[in-house]
């Protein structure tokens, strides 16, 4: 709700609009990141919407697509210390989205 607020797209926004596109949903959330102010159960409504869209577990799968890949790239790393911090960066990147 507060990146809704902010005019912050994210992922999950992305996606329900692209889920919605050509509808009058959309043009409201467009209005919305746009800034062009809409009553704040407007917002709420959107953020809800979202939700129950299934974007935001759709986004969190995809992130955790790209650390998979992320981390199958960095496999020539012999010092398993060093491989082990990356996984953990990563994967602590992946608990901030959840």
């Amino acid at each position: 709700n507060l990146d809704l607020r902010q005019g912050t797209v994210t992922l999950p926004t992305m996606l329900y609009l692209a889920q919605i596109d050509g509808t009058e949903e959309a043009d409201t959330l467009r209005r919305v990141v746009g800034g062009d102010g809409v009553a704040d159960e407007e917002y709420s409504r959107l953020a809800i919407r979202i939700e129950e869209s299934g974007s935001i577990d759709a986004a969190i799968n995809t992130a955790r697509d790209h650390v998979a890949n992320g981390l199958a790239r960095l496999a020539f790393i012999e010092d398993p210390s060093l491989f082990g911090q990356f996984q953990a960066f990563a994967n602590l990147a992946l608990e901030r989205t959840q």
